[in-house]
């Protein structure tokens, strides 16, 4: 199972026995990289987020594709609960308007419960939600801990709960993104400073998420076209009034 970044470049490859057994590339990086499931390529399984109002990740492939099937949602797998902050970060920077849903792991007979524990920490670290299977305490005592546990249980009980989650999701998706305001992104290069008109969608406490008007190089040197939302530093953002937006435009023009 090929495992890339939200640029479509592979960095691992997993492999799985048929015991169950899993393994990755010597020498690759796991670190941020996922899978889309049914995708045949990175490019089918970017394109499928991009797509999608929602996102949603899990753990392993097995239950990534559980929650594909049941939930009707494209579905990502982060390998481990350890990638999940990392891979949910990711997307969410690369797709701040998107809703992220994380179906998590209950890990109820480990020590302090690690797959909940991560699937908590990366749902609020990108705003978004977290479900659980919601199993009886006989499905728990046979050692049930996920959604594909529950599927191959009770494939009616896990569609119903993937779904009202993913509803929820793109709902919470929907109130986080609304123009609160015009701006200009300042951005410094070689070659100067250089103002980009902007929508400013979302604040958070040291960023905003803004929708950029026209084409631009990010910091870091990342192509950004217009039109994409992506997230800048607060201090790099000036916020203008829709007379003064229209006045610098046209200095310009």
């Amino acid at each position: 199972m090929p495992g890339y970044d939200v640029e479509g470049k592979l960095w691992t490859i997993q492999y799985i026995k048929e015991d169950g057994t899993k393994r990755f590339a010597k020498d690759s990086r796991k670190h941020g990289c996922f899978h889309v499931v049914g995708a045949a390529n990175a490019a089918e399984g970017l394109q499928k987020l991009a797509n999608s109002p929602v996102i949603a990740l899990a753990e392993g492939y097995a239950t990534a594709a559980t929650v594909a099937k049941y939930g009707n949602v494209p579905a990502v797998a982060a390998f481990d609960s350890g990638n999940l902050l990392a891979v949910a970060t990711a997307l969410h920077e690369r797709w701040p308007d998107k809703g992220i849903m994380i179906a998590g792991d209950d890990d109820h007979k480990l020590e302090n419960n690690p797959g909940r524990m991560k699937a908590l920490e990366a749902a609020l670290a990108v705003h978004g939600l977290v479900v659980f299977p919601n199993s009886t305490a006989e499905q728990r005592e046979k050692g049930m801990t996920d959604f594909n546990d529950l599927a191959l249980e009770n494939a009616r009980l896990a569609k119903r709960q993937l779904e009202e989650a993913v509803s929820r999701a793109r709902q919470k998706g929907q109130e986080q993104t609304g123009e609160i305001g015009k701006g200009v992104l300042r951005l410094d290069s070689w070659a100067g400073r250089r103002e980009v008109p902007c929508e400013i969608l979302k604040e958070t406490p040291h960023r905003f998420v803004v929708r950029l008007g026209e084409d631009c190089l990010l910091p870091g040197g990342r192509q950004a076209t217009q039109g994409q939302e992506v997230y800048v530093p607060k201090d790099a953002v000036e916020r203008i009034a829709e007379q003064s937006m229209e006045a610098r435009i046209e200095e310009r023009v």
